[in-house]
C-alpha cells in the first residue's frame, strides 16, 4: 500500500499575474510544481458549476472516508493536467468508487463470516470438551427428545450432598442428579428434570454455588469424534480465512493507488470549478501543487487568500 509523504500538501489555483508572489509566500522549504492554464468549465452554466461543486465536495469527502475505511493511506499528488469533462468525470469517479466499496464489503463480509464460523467452532469444541471432562456423553446430555431437559454444571464438592438433598426435598422423584468427574474442589453434575421444573431446579442449585455449563448440540453420539470433526473443520476454515485475508490485502494494495488517483482528480476538479466561479471563464491562472515540510501557519494561508489564491490542504 502507498506510503504518505511527510508534511502537508497544498493544491492551489492562483491568478497568473500574481502567481510568482503567491508561490514565494510558501517559503524556500517547499517543493512546488506549477503550470499555467486557462480556466474553463466547458459548457457548464453557472448553476451547473455550483451544482457540480457541491457534488464534487460530497464525493471528495466520501473518497477520503473510504480510504480510511479500507485501512489505506492518503497520498496526495498532482492530478493529470489534461482537460476534462467535469460531469462525466464526476459520474465515472462515483461509479468506480461504488464498485470498490461493493468489492470491499463483499470481501469484508467473507472475512467476518469465516471469523464467526471459526469462533463458533471453538466455542462448540470447548463445550464438548467440558462435557467429556465432566464424564458424560452425548446421550446423557441430549434433551432433543422427550419431556425432560438437562442442566450441566459443577458445584463445590463439599456442597454436593446438600444440593442433592435440597433437590430431593423440593422435587421428590421428579428430578435426577447424576454426579460426574471431580476436579480438585469441584464436582460436575448433570440434572435431568421436566421442562417446567428446570428454572426452579436451577435456582435451587445456585444456592449451592452451582456454575452452569453450556450443553453442546451434536448428533454424533461419540463426543470425542464430534470434537475431532470440529477441530478439523476449524483448521479448514482457518485456511479459508487466510486466503480471504490475502485476497483482501491484494485488493487494498490495488485500491490504494486507484482511490488516491480518484481523490486527486476530484480535488483538482473541485478547485478548478471554484476558480472558474471566482475568477471567471477564460481567465489565465497557475495550477500549483506544493509539498510543505509542516502545516502552514494561519498567517500564510490568510496571505494566500488575500492574494486571490484558492487552495486545499491535506
Amino acid at each position: 500500500m502507498s506510503t504518505a509523504l511527510k508534511g502537508t500538501t497544498l493544491r492551489l489555483i492562483v491568478p497568473k499575474d500574481s502567481s510568482n508572489n503567491v508561490l514565494a509566500t510558501l517559503g524556500p522549504a517547499s517543493k512546488v510544481e506549477s503550470m499555467d492554464t486557462v480556466l474553463s468549465a466547458g459548457k457548464l452554466t453557472t448553476d451547473h458549476i455550483v451544482s457540480n461543486i457541491k457534488e464534487y465536495s460530497r464525493l471528495r469527502d466520501e473518497l477520503f472516508h473510504t480510504i480510511r475505511q479500507f485501512g489505506l493511506v492518503r497520498n496526495a499528488r498532482p492530478a493529470s493536467p489534461e482537460a476534462r469533462d467535469y460531469t462525466s468525470t464526476l459520474d465515472e469517479a462515483r461509479k468506480e468508487l461504488d464498485e470498490k466499496k461493493t468489492h470491499y464489503q463483499d470481501l469484508q463480509s467473507r472475512v467476518e463470516n469465516l471469523e464467526r464460523q471459526i469462533e463458533e467452532a471453538k466455542k462448540q469444541t470447548n463445550r464438548i470438551s467440558e462435557v467429556i471432562q465432566a464424564g458424560f456423553n452425548s446421550t446423557d446430555v441430549d434433551f432433543s427428545k422427550g419431556e425432560f431437559n438437562r442442566i450441566l454444571g459443577r458445584v463445590p464438592a463439599r456442597k454436593l450432598q446438600d444440593a442433592q438433598r435440597a433437590l430431593q426435598k423440593q422435587f421428590s422423584d421428579q428430578i435426577v442428579l447424576a454426579p460426574g468427574t471431580r476436579i480438585k474442589d469441584w464436582v460436575y453434575v448433570l440434572v435431568a428434570a421436566p421442562l417446567d421444573k428446570i428454572p426452579q431446579a436451577l435456582q435451587t442449585l445456585l444456592l449451592y454455588d452451582f456454575t452452569q455449563a453450556e450443553i453442546p448440540k451434536t448428533e454424533e453420539p461419540d463426543l470425542n469424534i464430534a470434537k475431532k470433526v470440529l477441530e478439523t473443520g476449524a483448521k479448514e476454515l482457518a485456511q479459508d480465512l487466510d486466503e480471504a485475508k490475502g485476497e483482501m490485502k491484494r485488493f487494498q494494495e490495488q485500491a490504494s493507488e486507484r482511490l488516491n488517483q480518484l481523490a486527486d482528480t476530484v480535488q483538482d476538479s473541485l478547485i478548478l470549478l471554484q476558480a472558474v466561479l471566482k475568477m471567471g471563464e477564460g481567465s489565465m491562472a497557475s495550477r500549483a501543487f506544493a509539498w510543505l515540510a509542516k502545516t502552514p501557519a494561519p498567517k500564510i494561508l490568510n496571505s494566500l487568500s488575500k492574494q486571490g489564491a484558492l487552495f486545499e490542504t491535506e
